[in-house]
């Protein structure tokens, strides 16, 4: 967090794959407690709350594929005049399926709530200068 400002650490982080692998740890038995299923390593409550309070993001966006579906967004908003994606958008299903997982964290961060997906300040602003609302 010194380092980089975040705590963001991606899967392949060649400077330090420990840390890296120990994120992941972290961040695949969370996702299984949110299941309601048990956890592979240990993670309490507390060591939970300890992360958050230092900003430990438990999901990671990759930055190129965040990248590269805003260009797919402005695209769609050239053609149809609007960023209304659709969940099942028939030219690319995993294109209207980022798209709705990016308007619904926003909206959360816009009502003060933590999103389920991590958006930084510059993606938040990449969305709006795009017509997000």
């Amino acid at each position: 967090k010194e380092e980089f400002g975040h705590c963001i650490v991606p899967l392949k982080y060649p400077k330090n794959n420990s840390l890296a692998n120990w994120c992941h740890s972290m961040r695949y038995s969370y996702s299984q407690i949110q299941k309601g299923m048990k956890p592979r390593c240990s993670l309490s409550q507390d060591k939970i709350d300890q992360l958050e309070k230092i900003g430990f993001q438990w999901q990671v966006v990759c930055e190129g594929t965040f990248e590269k579906r805003c260009f797919e967004l402005e695209a769609f908003k050239e053609e149809f005049g609007h960023c209304n994606v659709p969940v099942k958008y028939p030219k690319n299903q995993s294109f209207g399926h980022w798209f709705h997982r990016m308007r619904y964290s926003y909206r959360q961060i816009q009502k003060g709530i933590k999103p389920r997906f991590y958006l930084s300040q510059d993606m938040i602003e990449q969305l709006e200068t795009i017509g997000l609302v």
